[in-house]
């Protein structure tokens, strides 16, 4: 079982696509906190994952009220001791009215985004207390894929979807030292039961007239990446075998607050990559200079290259070359320039790949 004794929290967890997201989980081993307003699903949901053998309990949560996302997470921590997974389900979808723009009231608008936006971001806030205590912690986002074409019955719904995934990038920076992953999932029309109930077989013939296999997608399509995104365990094999095939896992941004020394913790990587913020002060500040020094020491330490990115001058160029950084990339070095550029520089002219210098 990939999520043995992890403990999940799916919201809107109790019926159509989040019932099947909290059996799947469930079937791998989590321990589910089934969050969501209705009762009934809820407990249909709990029985189905108990007849499985599988473990949950159920929490009455309005995700657009913070003191109710506040009591989830309380409930996950005093029934389980931790929270694992957050699977950010809920929306307010098939419920709602089809309208033009000119229909659409400022009411209609903020329920909306009440539900839709602000609930992942309470329910993130609720968890992510307890993810950092525990240096680990999955949260997927469901965003939607009619964010691409856009919807003119449903701008308010897409402008939700389409926010949910600058939340998301923003989040996995923010959250990311913490060991805390963040991904976003973007279905399409799916046939869960609320789905089949508000919209007629027009819908569902248009829908696949524009899909390249030709058959409406079931809540059991989803369960897969779901799965697959709260597996901790995955991401670790799926680096060491990349590493096995040869490929280079260099840490990007390092030096920065989108990555830190948590990453050097918890992943094997290759080499560091010195981000272009430090290389362009490069060599005027001492204070930079010092600090570049040190992350050279400690790549020398750790036994991995440091990369330095953002080179632009022949003097930043020889200033790193003097103190041990081993790879380089730039517009200096991609520029068209004479042979002479690259003396010494066997790798790049090796491959012709005028960003990498040894």
């Amino acid at each position: 079982m990939r999520l043995k004794d992890r403990v999940a929290i799916v919201t809107g967890g109790g019926f159509g696509i989040g019932r099947a997201y909290s059996e799947a989980l469930a079937k791998e081993g989590a321990k589910i906190v089934i969050a969501d307003i209705n009762d009934e699903g809820m407990a249909a949901t709990e029985d189905a994952i108990r007849a499985a053998g599988g473990e949950s309990v159920t929490v009455h949560t309005d995700v657009a009220d913070e003191a109710s996302t506040q009591a989830m997470a309380k409930a996950a921590i005093d029934r389980f001791g931790r929270i694992d997974v957050l699977v950010n389900n809920a929306a307010y979808f098939t419920a709602l009215p089809l309208h033009k723009l000119e229909e659409i009231t400022v009411a209609e608008w903020d329920k909306v985004m009440a539900i839709n936006l602000r609930g992942p971001f309470l329910c993130v806030q609720a968890v992510a207390p307890q993810m950092k205590e525990q240096s680990y912690g999955k949260i997927i986002n469901i965003s939607s894929s009619s964010i691409f074409p856009g919807n003119p019955l449903r701008i308010h719904y897409v402008a939700s979807k389409a926010g949910i995934i600058g939340f998301s990038r923003s989040l996995a920076r923010a959250l990311g030292e913490h060991n805390i992953c963040v991904n976003s999932v973007l279905p399409g029309s799916t046939a869960s039961k609320g789905a089949i109930a508000a919209y007629d077989d027009t819908f569902w013939e248009r829908g696949l007239n524009s899909r390249s296999l030709k058959r409406v997608q079931q809540p059991e399509d989803m369960v897969g990446t779901i799965v697959f995104l709260a597996s901790g365990d995955r991401t670790m094999s799926q680096l060491a075998a990349i590493r096995d095939l040869g490929v280079r896992i260099v840490l990007d941004d390092f030096g920065t607050g989108y990555s830190s020394l948590t990453y050097l913790r918890g992943f094997d990587v290759d080499g560091i990559k010195i981000d272009a913020s430090f290389t362009r002060d490069l060599p005027d500040s001492q204070k930079v200079a010092a600090i570049v020094r040190t992350i050279g020491r400690l790549a020398s330490d750790m036994n991995v290259y440091v990369v330095a990115e953002g080179v632009e001058t022949d003097e930043q160029l020889a200033w790193l070359r003097r103190n041990g950084v081993a790879f380089a990339q730039g517009y200096l070095l991609g520029k068209p320039g004479p042979d002479d550029v690259f003396s010494g520089c066997e790798i790049a002219k090796a491959d012709r790949s005028p960003g990498l210098v040894d």
